[in-house]
């Protein structure tokens, strides 16, 4: 009962402030995080979303949720989420760039979005907001 409680009232929180993006569907929050204080810590709108709508556990899955790549970072519509199973997480976690690549993608991040990029590299658009921000790879 206090689980669905707990749901509901994420849910409730999620979607007073949610606006729809009428180009991709996305239900977008207006911050990629949201203070959950059984979890102590901020979560990502979308790992929240999994949980209400899916069930996934919100600390301590061996998952990864994202949404699509054509979705905007602060995205939960649950029809958008992808859930990764452990083996497939860990393969995506290792993925290492080079050097080269990192440069290309700072290159790119100039003039294309940064989505467009995370597709063009297929990788996740958090990475290449780290790699812009320099918080991986700054010393290239």
């Amino acid at each position: 009962m206090i689980v669905d409680d707990l749901k509901d009232l994420l849910h409730d929180r999620l979607t007073s402030r949610a606006r729809t993006d009428a180009e991709t569907g996305c239900l977008i929050y207006p911050m990629p995080t949201l203070y959950v204080r059984s979890a102590q810590a901020p979560l990502p709108v979308a790992k929240i979303a999994a949980w209400i709508y899916r069930g996934i556990p919100l600390v301590g899955a061996t998952r990864i949720v994202t949404v699509r790549s054509t979705c905007k970072p602060c995205c939960f519509n649950p029809d958008h989420l992808i859930i990764l199973a452990a083996a497939k997480a860990s393969k995506v976690v290792k993925r290492k760039l080079t050097g080269q690549t990192a440069t290309e993608i700072k290159l790119e991040g100039r003039t294309m979005s940064v989505t467009a990029v995370a597709d063009l590299h297929e990788i996740t658009w958090r990475a290449v907001v780290r790699i812009l921000n320099g918080e991986t790879w700054g010393d290239l």
